[in-house]
This record gives C-alpha cells, sequence and structure tokens, in this order.
C-alpha cells in the first residue's frame, strides 16, 4: 500500500506588509480542497487551514522620502549646473593668455542671452507649477491667489519675450528645434494631457483606487494587479520621456543656436549630453518609482504569486484540479489549465491568484517580488556612470573638461549614496 507524503510546507515571508488581513478560515471559503492523487503516487496538498494570511509591514518612517518640491528643486539646481557646463564647453577662451582674443572665462559676447532665459523658463517649469499648486494656511486665500496670479504673469512675459526674439533671430529650422520634444511627445502619449495632469496631480492614480491588498476575491486581485502593471509602464515611459526632454534642452538645444565661425568641442558636449541624460533618469527614477510605491506593488505580487509549468511525464491532467478563476491555491498545489492542457505548480511565497500562462502575472511577479532589485538596477546604472567619468576626468587635460568632470562627479556621487542607501536598507527589510 502506498504511503502518504506529509504536507508540503508552505512558505511565508519572514517580514510580511499588511497591517490587517484575513484569517486562514476565511481563506478557506475560497480555496479548493487538496487533489486526487497524481502518477500513480497519493499526494496531499497544503489544505486550506495552512494558508498563511499575508501581514504587511509598513515601511518605517526613518526611510527618508523627498517631497515633490524638494524633488523638482533638486532637479531644477542639477539642470541649471548642467546648462552652465554646456556653455562653459561651448563658449570656453583661453583666457590665461596674455594677448589672447579674451580675458574673460567665457565668449560673453557670443552668447545668446534670450535662448539661455528661454532654457531656463523650460527647466524650470515643472517647478514653476509644483510651487502654484501649494496651499499655505499662513496666508490668506486672496493674497495667495494675488501672488499666483502676479508669477503666472511675470513667467509668462519673460517667455513670450524671449521666444519672440528667438524668432527674430534665427531661421525657421532652428525654431523648429525648440519644439522637437513636442513631436515626440505627440508620438508616445497621442494628443493628450492625461500625463501631465496625472504627474502633478497632489493624488497619484494609484491612490484612488482601493488600498486594501487583502481582498478575498482572486478576480480583485488579478483586477488590481493588471492597473497597477499599467500603471508602471505608464511612468517608466514618462520617466523616459521627461529624462529625454531634460538632455534635449541641457547639451543640444545650446549646441544649435552656436554661431558657426565658433570652434565647438563636439565630443565634449556630447559626452555631457549622454551623461545628463542619464542621471535624468536615475533621479526622475527614484522619485516617480519611490519606496512606497514600490512597496505597494510589493504586496499585491505577494497575494498574485506564480505558477510553475510542469512537465507532462510528471503528472497525470486526468486527476489533477481544474483551475478556477474563483479559487485563491496555496503553495505547493497542483492544477489543469484547460485552456492550454498542461499542469501548474503553486510556487508563490503564501499563496497564488494568478492565472497560469498568463504572461502580465509572471512579468508583474518577477518585477515586484523583490522592490530591491529594481533600487539595485539604477545603482548599477548609477555606478556605471560614476566610473565613466573618472575615467575621463583621469584622462583630461583641459581646464573646462576638468571643471565639469568634477561638477557632474559630484552630482553622481549624492546620487549613488542615495541609491546604495535604499539597497542595502530594502535588503535587511524585505527577507522572502
Amino acid at each position: 500500500m502506498p504511503t502518504t507524503r506529509k504536507p508540503a510546507r508552505t512558505c511565508a515571508p519572514k517580514l510580511n506588509r499588511n497591517l490587517s488581513c484575513p484569517s486562514p478560515d476565511e481563506f478557506a471559503s475560497s480555496t479548493p480542497s487538496a487533489p486526487p492523487t497524481t502518477a500513480g503516487e497519493p499526494l496531499q496538498y497544503p489544505s486550506v487551514s495552512l494558508i498563511p494570511p499575508i501581514r504587511h509591514i509598513p515601511l518605517p518612517k526613518q526611510l527618508p522620502v523627498d517631497t515633490r518640491v524638494s524633488f523638482e528643486a533638486t532637479l531644477l539646481v542639477y539642470s541649471i549646473v548642467a546648462l552652465f557646463l554646456q556653455y562653459i564647453n561651448i563658449y570656453r577662451s583661453v583666457w590665461w593668455l596674455p594677448h589672447g582674443p579674451s580675458h574673460t572665462l567665457l565668449h560673453f559676447h557670443l552668447i545668446d542671452w534670450s535662448l539661455l532665459v528661454f532654457l531656463a523658463i523650460i527647466l524650470s517649469w515643472r517647478l514653476f507649477v509644483v510651487a502654484i499648486r501649494c496651499k499655505s494656511s499662513k496666508l490668506s486665500h486672496w493674497l495667495l491667489t494675488s501672488i499666483k496670479v502676479t508669477a503666472v504673469f511675470v513667467v509668462s512675459t519673460i517667455f513670450l519675450w524671449s521666444l519672440a526674439t528667438l524668432c527674430n533671430r534665427y531661421s525657421t529650422l532652428n525654431l523648429l528645434f525648440l519644439f522637437y520634444p513636442v513631436a515626440i511627445y505627440l508620438l508616445i502619449f497621442g494628443i493628450t494631457v492625461q500625463p501631465i495632469v496625472a504627474e502633478f496631480s497632489s493624488v497619484s492614480p494609484v491612490e484612488h483606487r482601493n488600498r486594501s491588498c487583502c481582498s478575498l476575491s482572486a478576480d480583485t486581485i488579478r483586477a488590481e494587479a493588471n492597473l497597477l502593471l499599467l500603471d508602471f509602464y505608464s511612468r517608466l515611459k514618462k520617466i523616459v520621456f521627461s529624462s529625454l526632454f531634460s538632455a534635449y534642452y541641457i547639451g543640444f538645444i545650446p549646441m544649435c543656436f552656436v554661431d558657426s565661425d565658433l570652434v565647438q568641442n563636439t565630443l565634449g558636449s556630447l559626452q555631457l549630453i549622454l551623461v545628463v541624460w542619464v542621471n535624468s533618469l536615475v533621479l526622475l527614477a527614484d522619485s516617480w518609482l519611490s519606496r512606497p510605491y514600490l512597496d505597494y506593488l510589493h504586496r499585491y505580487a505577494l497575494h498574485l504569486g506564480r505558477w510553475t509549468r510542469l512537465p507532462m511525464s510528471v503528472v497525470r491532467l486526468a486527476e489533477l484540479q481544474t483551475w478556477s478563476e474563483g479559487s485563491v491555491w496555496s503553495h505547493g498545489m497542483l492544477v489543469r489549465y484547460e485552456p492550454t492542457e498542461t499542469a501548474y505548480r503553486a510556487t508563490g511565497v503564501a499563496h497564488t491568484t494568478a492565472t497560469p500562462a498568463n504572461p502580465h502575472h509572471a512579468t508583474y511577479y518577477k518585477l515586484f517580488k523583490q522592490p530591491r532589485r529594481i533600487v539595485l538596477v539604477l545603482a548599477v546604472i548609477q555606478s556605471i556612470v560614476t566610473i565613466s567619468l573618472l575615467t575621463a576626468l583621469y584622462q583630461s587635460y583641459q581646464w573646462n573638461h576638468i571643471v565639469s568632470l568634477t561638477l557632474l562627479l559630484a552630482a553622481n556621487y549624492y546620487i549613488l549614496y542615495r541609491l546604495l542607501r535604499d539597497c542595502f536598507f530594502l535588503e535587511k527589510f524585505y527577507v522572502l
């Protein structure tokens, strides 16, 4: 007579992440019973009473999280410094020569100040919008509204003046370069302002939905995971576009509006464009994929779980229970997925509600089972940029290259420190 195996041990995280979850008895109503034996040998899978509740511990308040104003201010300072470095690369002079053409650090007489004002307003529009949306309890509503209206009027007037000046000085082709990102925006997002509205809304689109990760409904968990994955992809598109937007106006536009008689250091300027793009990408990703946001996605990854496909030689499909949409499956259970007539084992941390053979659910689980991986990828990218800048600084001999690389390295050290700090913290916090 064949022996009976012991029930498979469920895997629960050492640290779990939600304050209120249903009890195991509540899960019993939505979890199927153990399937019959397979391959001629009786198997007993975890009973419903063994499905552990997932209790999520919130992120500690000691983890620093930038406010929207502080992040936009940091991004603006970095952008202005990078723009200044690009102007150094383009308009540098041999000021140390006693009989040289210029005795100043730069050829200031060749700089188009209207273009510089235009670029400064373009780069600061994010912080300006955030500041306009801020509310203050210390000022009266009438006074605060008057200040905001005056600020919008002054900035708009200066912007229109600089644009009109550029229109009178340059050709149509140069002016098309100024608004080329608009065409890229329409190509990526279409004719809509929803991405901009969502970016500067006071409440994230994720927060508009139900924040309870512990729904008893498997359908609800799958639907919410699909929405969160779409929101994640949408954020990635906005991060890539915003970083390209910054690098384009910081590095490329100053090169397009240079006098043809001026000899440019093209290699150094292109190097700065690449560094600015990567730094802006990492900064935006660090803000838009914040630790609380990744923790929220991680919670749903635990509830979603995953399925591992089994070879047909191991199981008998006729003896397995059929997967059903409304069931919550415990760790280690075997099911038959009818659309593909294949067998799967539930290999989630505690339980599984995902759809077998669904690539989106599998991708969601791989991305957010361990949120530290995303931060680690950003840290690796930043480390590569930092090492490249150190190598370039070692090989540099021109004064403008040394100044540019030194200031860029200082910014890269700060970004890398933040990412490594969060990596070490999340490694201790998420023990799976």
